[in-house]
C-alpha cells in the first residue's frame, strides 16, 4: 500500500519548484510541485524522498505554463508532480506510459538524445 510520511502539512500551491543544473554541456531541469516537496513517496516498491532530496529541485518557484522554456532547453530533466509532469505531457515531450508513480505521486524522466 502506498505511504507518505509527512514532514510538513501538504499545501495546495499551484507553484513548482525548479532548478537547472549545469554540467559541461548538459543542462538538466528539476522540477517538483511545492505540495509534493517535505514528503516522503513510497510505492510500487520505490522510494522518492522529498524531504531529504528538496535542495535538488532548488528554491525558486514557478507556474507550470512557465516552464516550458526550461524544458524546451534542458538536455535532461527530473519532473516530480502533477503540475510538473503535466506541463510535460502537454508538450507532447512524453507519453502517460513513461510516468511512474511512486506512491500518489508521478515521476517522470526525460533524457534528449544526441546526435
Amino acid at each position: 500500500m502506498p505511504n507518505q510520511k509527512a514532514a510538513k502539512p501538504a499545501s495546495n500551491s499551484s507553484l513548482i519548484r525548479f532548478r537547472l543544473h549545469k554540467q559541461g554541456d548538459e543542462l538538466v531541469l528539476a522540477a517538483a510541485d511545492e505540495d509534493a516537496l517535505g514528503l516522503r513517496h513510497e510505492g510500487n516498491g520505490r522510494v522518492l524522498d522529498l524531504v531529504k532530496f528538496a535542495s535538488f529541485y532548488g528554491e525558486e518557484t514557478i507556474e507550470a505554463a512557465d516552464l516550458a522554456p526550461h524544458l524546451s532547453a534542458c538536455t535532461s530533466a527530473n519532473l516530480v508532480g502533477e503540475k510538473a509532469v503535466g506541463a510535460a505531457l502537454s508538450m507532447g515531450l512524453a507519453e502517460k506510459g513513461a510516468v511512474v508513480r511512486i506512491g500518489a505521486v508521478p515521476h517522470l524522466q526525460l533524457y534528449r538524445a544526441r546526435p
